[in-house]
């Protein structure tokens, strides 16, 4: 178990990083393919409203629809509406894909309703 949960960690330490210096089309969200399944990789940026439920819903159907082994939400975000973010919370609790959280790129932030979402992923950088 403990062998699994290192191989895992370091699997996802080594996505995330080719994740972080590759391009990436904002806004869209885009499938890296890998050995074992995909990553799937979005991004949250602005203010978190009900159109952010909508596409964080999309984005998760299709990883899990995909066999997904991992989805990456790049944020940018201030907050947002309070219902919206704990929906977005719930899905990520419920979500069979991992989530990562990444703050992203330099300078970013995950202000108030984004650092619940934050604290709510799989795996927070």
């Amino acid at each position: 178990m403990r062998a699994s949960f290192v191989v895992f960690s370091a699997l996802a330490l080594l996505i995330l990083l080719s994740a972080i210096f590759s391009p990436i089309c904002h806004g869209e969200m885009s499938v890296a393919a890998s050995t074992s399944g995909s990553i799937v990789v979005s991004e949250i940026k602005g203010e978190i409203t009900r159109s952010t439920v909508y596409m964080v819903q999309e984005v998760l159907m299709s990883a899990m629809q995909a066999g997904s082994r991992l989805v990456v939400f790049y944020i940018n975000t201030p907050g947002g509406e309070l219902g919206a973010v704990n929906e977005i919370m719930n899905l990520f609790e419920l979500s069979w894909v991992p989530v990562c959280v990444f703050v992203s790129p330099f300078g970013s932030t995950a202000w108030s309703g984004g650092t619940y979402l934050l604290m709510a992923s799989h795996i927070a950088a």
